[in-house]
């Protein structure tokens, strides 16, 4: 049985060396914050070396690499103008609320006849395709109108210069499409260049927009033995998330759900210990378990997930604020199977278990009794899950600086 507390339930995720890849029939571990800094150090100096002003980087996962960058670009007296930018996969028919987000500016898109499935295609080619192609795409008249209205907004201003766009992984292309696309509205005489961490490609070099990738698929197997990247779907070091849908667009932060002084109740005790009579009847576990169709990931779902689930559904089921649902999720989602260097099969396996679970769960009777505490408790379990999350984050980011700031004593030392 778990230790039925908060900080316990949602400690360090532990989601890789658990598992033995099954293409390197190996254990990887997580890159250490030196060898990390040391990566940063490599993608700054090409920043610096092409006097980039301006770089794009895809959220959220690149947030954090980004920070150790700009940390490393202070050190130097260096100054670049980082741009995040977040983009739903599947681009909605209406990107007037993303384009307001990123531009300020409002736009009827109606009025300019402009049409979203002109402009993003469903269906994009392979990566080696999309980087042969993306600059030929031609200009159609829906997106001439759109650029008139645009042209006057920061974005537009910022683009007519060339900018460095930097994404942590580059593999299917899909979000590098959908940011290009969505800048080209604003230029369609974009001057870019691609920086990644690890792009999903053999010949990276035989790309000339690709200024620097540190690793490719020629080097995958050392990209991963030097460590892996640790930042992929990590809320609790990112800090933030977005909604996103058809009539949302909305930045969260993670903090906003810390109260401003510490909450309890008494409730709290035999809200756990519901959940551990919930727990200890094995079976609801177990039907997890046996819904996977990879054994590893079978045996990687432990009653940790599943009290992670059960608090993403009670918030579900009992609330309508969609931003503590959408928080509970992604840290749900968090501690599942990590997706790289895994295969996508894994983290598929793990959701769909537990999805396939879901109605079994609500309308079990532990589960209507757990609902009864939550409605009092709820403030107060999202308040402590936000306050364990920034304490890891605050954590990460004072050991970056400590370690920039030893190395700083250390070279003025020796010099």
């Amino acid at each position: 049985m778990v230790k039925l507390d908060i900080e316990h339930i949602y400690s360090k995720p532990n989601n890789l060396s658990c598992f033995v890849h099954p293409k390197f029939n190996k254990v990887f571990q997580f890159i250490n914050i030196d060898t990390l800094i040391n990566q940063a150090k490599k993608i700054v100096s090409i920043f610096i070396s092409n006097n980039i002003e301006t770089v794009f980087f895809a959220e959220t996962g690149a947030s954090p690499f980004v920070f150790i960058c700009n940390e490393l670009i202070k050190k130097q007296n260096k100054k670049i103008k980082w741009i995040p930018i977040k983009l739903p996969r599947d681009i909605p028919d209406d990107i007037s609320l993303i384009i307001q987000y990123f531009s300020g500016k409002k736009v009827d898109l109606e009025n300019v006849k402009f049409k979203t499935s002109d402009h993003f295609s469903k269906n994009i080619p392979s990566l080696d395709l999309l980087l042969k192609n993306i600059n030929h795409i031609p200009l159609n008249g829906s997106q001439e109108s759109l650029l008139h209205v645009l042209s006057d907004t920061s974005i537009a201003k910022a683009l007519k210069k060339p900018i460095i766009f930097f994404d942590e992984y580059i593999d299917s292309g899909r979000t590098l499409y959908n940011v290009i696309r969505f800048l080209q509205l604003f230029n369609p005489k974009l001057e870019f260049h691609i920086v990644s961490y690890f792009t999903k490609l053999f010949d990276t070099e035989g790309h000339s927009l690709i200024l620097h990738s540190l690793f490719n698929l020629s080097r995958e197997e050392q990209c991963y033995d030097a460590g892996v990247y640790p930042f992929e779907n990590r809320v609790d070091l990112i800090g933030y998330f977005y909604l996103l849908d058809q009539n949302l667009y909305q930045k969260t932060y993670v903090k906003d759900f810390i109260a401003s002084e510490d909450l309890n109740n008494s409730l709290e005790s035999d809200f756990w210990l519901e959940m551990e009579r919930f727990l200890s009847n094995k079976m609801f576990l177990e039907n997890i378990q046996n819904n996977c169709k990879i054994e590893d990931v079978s045996n990687f779902i432990s009653e940790n997930n599943l009290i992670h689930y059960l608090l993403y559904l009670l918030e579900k089921t009992i609330s309508k604020n969609c931003k503590e649902t959408e928080f509970l999720f992604l840290l749900f989602d968090m501690y599942g199977p990590i997706w790289s260097p895994m295969p996508d099969e894994y983290h598929i396996d793990f959701l769909q278990a537990f999805n396939a679970n879901e109605k079994v769960l609500i309308k079990s009777n532990v589960f209507s009794k757990l609902s009864n505490y939550y409605i009092e408790l709820r403030n107060v379990i999202i308040h402590k899950i936000a306050f364990e999350c920034e304490k890891r984050r605050n954590n990460f980011i004072q050991s970056v600086k400590n370690k920039l700031e030893k190395e700083e004593y250390e070279f003025c030392k020796s010099h």
